[in-house]
């Protein structure tokens, strides 16, 4: 029992300690040193917003921008996702209860009946895969990889 409770603590702790490491080199930047394809990136999807902060991290041993704004002229929040060659990987924004679409309100009132929204966002996730056709000899392949070079599947081509 004791061994449990020792391994058990030695396990906690050192999740601890890697989660602290891994946010160790987060940090806030101002928006004019973010690199000019995310600014750019930023300044075509929301034009005229004010930005509220920017923050520099390392997500999946690469280096993402993050930028939350208010966007004009509704003032609304947004956060944005973006790589530093200005890919927009995610857009986190607020929506209005009129934009909720049908669906999603439908499964509010079956799961919460006579509930009333207070918030609603919309998440955006760019799932960006890359498939790629390899011959070796006289055997083909297909690849399927993330963007960021795992590759999730590996077909026989004919």
């Amino acid at each position: 029992m004791k061994r449990l409770m020792r391994t058990t603590c030695a396990l906690a702790g050192a999740f601890l300690l890697g989660f602290a490491v891994s946010r160790a080199g987060d940090k806030d930047i101002r928006f004019s040193d973010l690199p000019e394809m995310v600014r750019q990136s930023v300044e075509r999807l929301f034009p005229g917003g004010d930005i509220d902060w920017v923050k520099e991290e390392e997500e999946d041993h690469e280096r993402v921008y993050k930028v939350r704004l208010h966007r004009q002229p509704d003032g609304r929040d947004a956060v944005l996702e973006v790589a530093k060659d200005g890919e927009v990987l995610e857009i986190d924004q607020d929506i209005g209860e009129s934009e909720i679409p049908e669906a999603v309100r439908r499964a509010v009132e079956k799961a919460f009946p006579r509930s009333r929204v207070t918030h609603a966002e919309k998440e955006t996730e760019m799932d960006i895969k890359y498939r790629v056709d390899i011959e070796k000899g006289d055997k083909k392949r297909r690849l399927n990889i993330t963007r960021r070079g795992r590759i999730l599947e590996i077909e026989k081509k004919r």
